[in-house]
This record gives C-alpha cells, structure tokens and sequence, in this order.
C-alpha cells in the first residue's frame, strides 16, 4: 500500500508540464509557454489595449475641442430652409442628431449664410446656435465633455472585445495545433514501441 502521508502533491491540470518529469517533451514545454502568452494577452493585453485607445481617443478629441473653443465663437443664425428627414448617417451628439441646415446671420459686415449642423426638428424661421471662426466660416460644434468621455469608453470597449477574440481564437487554433501534434507523436512512438510490446506479451 502507497503511504498517502508520503506522496508528492500533484500537479493540478497542465501544471505538470513546467515540471521535469520523464514524460514531459519538448512540445510540451512549447505548449505550455504558448499557453501562459496566450493568457496574458487575453487577460492582460486585451483590458491594456482598450484602456490605450480610450485614452487616445478621449485625448485626441479633447484637443480639437480646445482647439475649436480657441479658434471660433457662437453666434445666433437663422435657418432658411427645411431640414431633411433623419437617417443612419445622421450625426448624433450629446444623445440628439444634427442635420445639416442653410443658416443666416449677421455680422459686422452685413448678413452672412452658410451650411451648418442644426439639432433635428428645427422649424425653418427657427433661430439656433452655431460656432464660426475668426473668417466666418462655419466650424462643427464642439463636442461636450460627456460625448467625448462616452466615445473613448465605446471605443475601448470594442477594442477590448475585439482583441479578446482574436487572441481567443488564436488559443483555440493552438490547442487543435497542439492536440493534433501530439496525436502524431503518440501515433509515430507507438510504431516503435508496438513490436516490443507484441513480443512481451507472446
């Protein structure tokens, strides 16, 4: 009878493949380094990868509405035609759509128009907020705080997500690379071995 006081404790799983042990190939070794990079990418390198995007994103945003506040200011403009109906590519900010909308207003040197970005549902003879520069050219409003935060959050999410799949699928393809290794090595050393094991048993 084996002491149970006196056995080694057993490697759980794949653990036993980081061990020296007479069954332990090469393969095994590779597998087993294969695995551990595969697991950090997709518990560390995944949540890492969409934390970076969501900070670029979020930090190249908030420049060009530094940018935009910086170089143009709000007037009041009238719009002069009907807005089109919304559609998929409509532009959605802070949770309403813009729809692009010809607008007048009035400057120092007269009565001014251009095409602008107006909230949907605006009646022609409404009156709406719109941002020029310095020329008077008609610049997109600035996007708030809350809308950028939202879209560094969104991107990131997709991001995290989409790497957590690729590299998911890479572990996948390398287990059935792995298992079908192993089955032409256990194949190739059975050949060997089965002669000596047909003889013993005669």
């Amino acid at each position: 009878m084996v002491d149970a006081s006196r056995a080694g404790p057993r490697a759980p799983g794949r653990a036993w493949r980081w061990r020296r042990n007479p069954l332990r190939r090469r393969s095994d070794v590779v597998d087993a380094w294969i695995g551990l990079l595969l697991a950090v990418l997709l518990f560390v390198g995944a949540p890492l990868a969409g934390a970076l995007t969501g900070w670029a994103v979020h930090t190249q945003e908030a420049a060009q509405a530094d940018r935009l506040r910086a170089t143009s200011h709000s007037v009041q403009a009238v719009v002069t035609d009907r807005l089109p109906r919304p559609d998929a590519d409509s532009q959605q900010v802070g949770g309403g759509v813009l729809l692009p909308a010809t607008v007048r207003w009035t400057t120092a040197d007269g009565t001014r128009s251009g095409v602008a970005k107006v909230p949907a549902g605006t009646e022609q003879g409404g009156s709406v907020q719109i941002r020029v520069d310095d020329r008077g050219n008609v610049v997109p409003p600035v996007r708030s705080d809350v809308v950028i935060a939202a879209d560094a959050i969104e991107t990131g999410s997709v991001v995290t997500a989409a790497t957590f799949l690729v590299v998911g699928g890479a572990r996948l393809t390398a287990n059935a690379l792995s298992t079908h290794h192993h089955l032409v090595e256990w194949e190739r050393d059975w050949v060997k071995t089965a002669p000596d094991w047909s003889a013993h048993g005669r």
